[in-house]
């Protein structure tokens, strides 16, 4: 009997947390929409057509029709706009999950990182209208994370909805009567909206090769905010991007890479990937970030923060000028004005490390500074000296020193993600090379293809192996990020 009424009491528990949690969602989307309709009022006329560019086929034309009706009504309805928004957006959610149109959608999202749509004010709109849809399609506690041959790719979301938050961000009290309790609630909406915000706007970049990119954690804001330390004065941004265009050689390895940094203040590693669309890149830092626990409730991630996200590709390839920006630079902290002078500074050294690997050392004589990165000093290499001392001879020269090793997303089914793994450092690459074939053999068409996926022609009698993990072996060629010369 006592059993029953444990049962009945908690779906009842259940059923109040859900009403809540709508009520809050609720809450929050009018607020939303009225700011929306404030700055619509300023929208030009030419503004209204900002979406026809992504009319490829039938259903991205219905989706940008009825997202243009949106745009129309929060500037010349708002009284019909704020009534209707909702199930506009459902109707939008609805339509996209019947025909499947994830890659449709990716397409609208994808417009949103062009130069033509971040100059238009329409922008926080559609954003704003976007990551509504997306909620609307994700089933709860999961993130649409990304996209494969147009199917949506869901995971578990890092920072779940619980009774414990809803409860408590529904009934904040004012700034000046919070506690430590509150502080820790206002942190935790803080880095699930980064976070999920950050997902929605970039869905469709991620897919399963590449879905480790995303952060498992969050940072600490507070410590990115007022004690993060980065390595010393940087290149300016604009210096990279005309290196990488000047300068570029090499062609990163197509399964990531693993950039070990020493010396480089708080920043541990860095993590690139890349795809012809971006450049994602994913942050650890030494300090301590943030996860939400078996309870709720957020509590310190003892591996060190994550801080994720991706550069344009377009971004190498437009030319400056004064009042020009990089096509899309994004990042889950990147819009919030508390962050963005730390958010640049960091993006300036993720860029720095970038260069290094597609340019070589050769990029240091183009600009003469001090400190500059180190990748090619032995020491980096020697697989029986420990990591603090590396960090102490890099102290010692006054110089930045990155370890560069090739990344296997899962290795054996586990995640190597950090230099702090003994794995990580015993796992070295072994460049591809051309090997030479008994009278009896032929090369195979899978190493024709593998060879000149690397930008070289097969000779007779030879093959092509492709680069491979070492094993637990010493090193017999350590990471060599030539690929092929870029042409």
């Amino acid at each position: 009997m006592s059993k029953k009424k444990k049962k009945k009491n908690n779906q009842r528990s259940d059923s109040s947390f859900y009403r809540e949690y709508n009520s809050w969602k609720a809450f929050n989307m009018a607020n939303k929409t009225l700011s929306i309709v404030s700055d619509a009022k300023e929208y030009t006329n030419s503004e209204y057509q900002i979406l026809k560019k992504t009319y490829d086929n039938a259903n991205s034309q219905i989706i940008g029709s009825l997202l243009s009706t949106m745009l129309y009504k929060a500037g010349k309805e708002p009284d019909s706009y704020i009534k209707e928004r909702f199930s506009y957006l459902k109707d939008i959610a609805e339509f996209i999950k019947k025909e499947n149109a994830y890659k449709e959608l990716f397409d609208f999202i994808k417009a949103k990182h062009t130069l033509w749509f971040d100059m238009s004010r329409t922008s926080f709109q559609i954003v704003q209208e976007l990551i509504e849809i997306v909620d609307i399609i994700t089933p709860f506690n999961m993130t649409l994370a990304g996209l494969d041959n147009s199917n949506p790719i869901f995971v578990p979301s890092r920072f779940p909805y619980t009774q414990y938050f809803v409860g408590r961000v529904r009934n904040l009290p004012g700034k000046k009567d919070w506690t430590r309790k509150h502080y820790e609630i206002v942190n935790q909406n803080y880095a699930r909206s980064d976070i999920d915000n950050y997902l929605a706007t970039s869905f469709g970049f991620y897919s399963t090769k590449c879905i480790d990119m995303i952060p498992n954690n969050s940072v600490n804001l507070d410590y990115f905010r007022l004690h993060l330390k980065l390595p010393r004065q940087l290149f300016e941004f604009e210096e990279l991007i005309n290196i990488v265009k000047k300068k570029k050689k090499y062609i990163m390895n197509k399964n990531g890479v693993v950039v070990d940094c020493y010396n480089a203040g708080d920043i541990e590693t860095i993590i690139f990937y890349e795809n012809p669309d971006v450049l994602l890149y994913k942050v650890i830092f030494k300090q301590k970030g943030w996860v939400v626990n078996d309870k709720g409730r957020l509590v310190n991630d003892i591996n060190g923060g994550e801080y994720t996200g991706f550069f344009s590709m377009n971004s190498f390839d437009i030319n400056y000028t004064d009042n020009m920006g990089l096509s899309f630079i994004e990042s889950y902290l990147g819009s919030m004005s508390d962050y963005i002078d730390i958010v640049l500074d960091l993006e300036n050294f993720i860029l720095e490390c970038y260069t290094d690997i597609v340019c070589g050392t050769d990029y240091h004589n183009v600009i003469n500074k001090e400190n500059k990165l180190d990748s090619s000093d032995e020491i980096l290499y020697n697989n029986d000296i420990e990591d603090d001392k590396i960090e102490e001879h890099f102290y010692d020269k006054n110089k930045v020193g990155i370890r560069l090793t090739p990344l296997s997303m899962y290795n054996d089914g586990e995640k190597i993600n950090s230099r702090s793994s003994k794995l990580t450092r015993e796992k070295y690459f072994v460049t591809g090379h051309l090997r030479k074939l008994t009278k009896e053999q032929i090369s195979s068409e899978e190493a024709k293809q593998n060879a000149f996926e690397y930008g070289i022609n097969i000779p007779e009698g030879y093959t092509f192996v492709r680069p491979y993990y070492s094993g637990i072996e010493k090193v017999r060629t350590h990471y060599t990020k030539v690929v092929r010369e870029n042409e």
